[in-house]
């Protein structure tokens, strides 16, 4: 039996400083704890030692997690560990400038109100670009990753994505809003809540928002599906030794993809929410009608917000279009294209932005006017909703494209052009590749081609 000690070197056998770091922040956690009880200070409306307990844990929780995944990798094992040490570097930047913050009494997020606070302000900032960035070719990592246990790889794989997603909505917080920007010289650049000022009052130990939307919501869900979708595969595995159905890999695999599917969805119904300015635990469906941009026009400035989901919705589809123009060959864009499902994302945007306003949309399709469709498309929420929609049209005729163009044994390089048109002007794109198809097949049997070609 492995003692202490042992099982201590073994853990940090994974990555050494991923796990020194993870180390620091169990201190810290530590720390942070005895302040919440010996501590009395408030900070926007929260304990001062509130911040710092909760990034430690969470970005030690982070690092433990990419230490062992570490630890798995068999293909591009330097680059792996690189990566894994700048991770370390960054979160360590992260956690030293919030406690320094805390101890100071000063806030560390958004705070320029002097050369030192926007000293620390640009540091966290640096550092989490580089973490964001590093997470990107993590994720293609692991990605390109070969294990035995195939749902804990796509547990994995999955968790991964979600993670950059959730990392990725932190940036909609650094967006300094109206009153702060009319308010010169400014102290505070960005908010995490939505509809109302930071500092209101908050839910027990998390601190979101009780009276408006918060952004930190969907931040927390997705950075921790790193942990919650592998987990969900572990429950699976424990549980395949006394249900018969689960040792079926692929029931196993399709369970994961479902649990990370559901989850997703999740941590989008809590960006919907925050970006309406509505409160995680009040999820009020008459309030998503004609309101709807009253709410989001608040103190945090709606069309700024209204501005970001028009450019999400494209960001759904764009890891889509770039496993197909630059990687077409990979499994894993194989596998992700053989199902027309991959153009949903987008539709997610169309549903949330749309459905509020079925009513406005039944009569101006069912009897399109151009009045009525200027009139229609004049809220930034339908506009939003007619985007989604022609994205994910683009998207399925991407699919297509590419299909097709495989199953004619086109060569990529030729075929990428097209799909970037098909971007940007599928109108243009579609007519041009059927007018290019014959001379794209590179096959000796041309009639071959056309049977196991994908019909229009």
């Amino acid at each position: 039996m492995a003692t202490v000690s042992q099982l201590v070197r073994r853990v940090f056998g994974w990555h050494r400083p991923l796990m020194a770091f993870a180390a620091f922040a169990a201190v810290v956690v530590v720390i942070s704890a005895v302040g919440l009880v010996v501590d009395d200070r408030t900070l926007v409306g929260a304990p001062i030692w509130a911040k710092p307990c909760k990034f430690a844990f969470s970005f030690g929780l982070y690092a433990a997690t990419w230490a062992w995944m570490l630890s798995l990798q068999r293909r591009h094992v330097r680059l792996g560990r690189f990566l894994g040490t700048v991770a370390a570097w960054s979160c360590a930047a992260e956690v030293a400038v919030v406690f320094v913050q805390t101890i100071r009494d000063h806030r560390s997020h958004f705070n320029v109100a002097t050369p030192a606070d926007a000293v620390m302000w640009a540091i966290m900032g640096v550092s989490i670009v580089v973490l964001w960035f590093a997470n990107i070719v993590g994720a293609v990592l692991v990605m390109r990753e070969k294990h035995a246990d195939r749902p804990a790889m796509w547990s994995l794989r999955l968790g991964t994505v979600i993670t950059l997603v959730g990392m990725g909505v932190a940036f909609l917080m650094t967006w300094g809003t109206p009153d702060q920007r009319a308010n010169r010289p400014m102290k505070i650049i960005g908010a995490h809540s939505v509809g109302v000022p930071d500092g209101g009052p908050g839910m027990p130990v998390t601190g979101w928002s009780e009276t408006g939307g918060d952004l930190r919501v969907p931040h927390f869900i997705g950075v921790h599906g790193l942990q919650m979708v592998p987990l969900f595969a572990l429950a699976l595995g424990f549980l395949a030794t006394r249900v018969p159905r689960l040792r079926d890999e692929v029931v196993r695999v399709r369970l994961v993809w479902t649990f990370a599917g559901s989850y997703t969805g999740l941590m989008l119904l809590a960006l919907w929410q925050a970006l309406r300015g509505q409160p995680f635990t009040e999820p009020d469906l008459p309030t998503i009608g004609a309101d709807e941009t009253r709410t989001a026009t608040g103190p945090r400035g709606g069309n700024g917000l209204m501005s970001t989901a028009f450019t999400l919705v494209f960001v759904a589809a764009a890891p889509f279009w770039a496993l197909m123009i630059l990687a077409p060959h990979w499994r894993f864009t194989r596998t992700v294209t053989s199902t027309p499902w991959m153009a949903t994302p987008p539709l997610v945007f169309w549903f949330v932005f749309s459905i509020p306003h079925f009513g406005d949309f039944l009569p101006a399709v069912a009897k399109p006017t151009l009045a009525g469709w200027q009139d229609l498309v004049a809220d930034p929420a339908v506009l939003t909703g007619v985007w989604a929609q022609i994205i994910a049209w683009d998207l399925f005729i991407g699919r297509w494209v590419y299909l097709d163009s495989r199953a004619r044994n086109a060569h990529p390089l030729a075929v990428a052009p097209l799909l970037v048109l098909t971007i940007m002007l599928s109108p243009i794109a579609v007519p041009l590749y059927l007018l290019l198809r014959p001379v794209l097949t590179r096959t000796a049997e041309p009639a071959e081609a056309q049977r196991e070609a994908v019909p229009i």
